[in-house]
């Protein structure tokens, strides 16, 4: 699992009708560590330029000073650890199976989804 749905958590945490107070809480402050990151912001992070992408970054941050509360309702968010990991597993996977640095840098879809 590299993303999570809100919604879909704070079901799963649900007893006897209610959810524990504190989720809110929890998720505001995994987002605020960047460990939780929406797909939207990610996928556009991964396409923006770094000019765009600082100025995205000091207005957001300008954005997260002014509100009280992060809106996690509706969104699903990407597990940045778990993102990373794969990510390192990936380039691994990669550079192991890799006999010419310069040429040989396909692998079969059997090999990268081990």
């Amino acid at each position: 699992i590299l993303q999570i749905d809100i919604s879909t958590i704070v079901s799963r945490f649900r007893r006897k009708g209610k959810t524990p107070k504190c989720l809110d809480k929890i998720f505001e402050e995994l987002i605020k560590q960047r460990r939780l990151i929406s797909t939207n912001d990610y996928t556009y992070s991964q396409q923006s330029s770094w000019a765009s992408w600082t100025f995205n970054k000091l207005t957001s941050s300008l954005t997260s000073l002014m509100s009280t509360k992060i809106p996690v309702d509706q969104d699903i968010f990407v597990i940045k650890e778990l993102v990373d990991k794969k990510a390192q597993q990936v380039i691994e996977s990669l550079q192991s199976h890799v006999c010419v640095a310069t040429f040989d840098c396909v692998i079969s879809y059997g090999s990268f989804i081990d």
